[in-house]
């Protein structure tokens, strides 16, 4: 489990200083580890073009969809904003489609997504745990 800090101005994930509160990060998403972020921009740099929101802005990538949903949340420093990258979802950016960037302009609401998406995850998961169930219940015995 992983934990870092909230704020008390929006600021992102890579610029949290220490607190006594603290937000956690929970699944679906998870932390992008420090060592990996140059790769992660470098990757980004070859698929962000002229026309992205993205494209050469100050960027750091934050957490990524764990789940297989191919989502990126990266803060964008340049404009002060937060950017959901859906990697998996193609925008026609000028010329050239290219992964589609949902901009948000608060922490407050990178926070409020961040928890409908692990709630509805979790739906998701025990939804499933039911179905098993029901259909281990109804299969017949020998």
């Amino acid at each position: 489990m992983r934990l870092f800090t909230p704020l008390n101005r929006s600021v992102g994930l890579s610029e949290m200083k220490t607190s006594e509160d603290t937000f956690e990060v929970r699944w679906p998403w998870t932390m992008i580890p420090l060592d990996c972020v140059d790769g992660w921009i470098e990757c980004l740099k070859d698929i962000i073009g002229p026309g992205h929101p993205l494209y050469r802005k100050k960027i750091f990538p934050e957490m990524r969809r764990d789940d297989g949903a191919d989502i990126l949340l990266i803060k964008n420093d340049s404009d002060d904003n937060y950017v959901f990258l859906y990697r998996g979802k193609v925008k026609r950016y000028g010329t050239k489609r290219m992964p589609y960037a949902q901009i948000i302009d608060s922490w407050d609401e990178v926070i409020v997504r961040l928890d409908k998406d692990h709630r509805l995850a979790m739906n998701d998961i025990d939804d499933k745990e039911k179905s098993q169930q029901m259909s281990e219940k109804n299969r017949p015995t020998k």
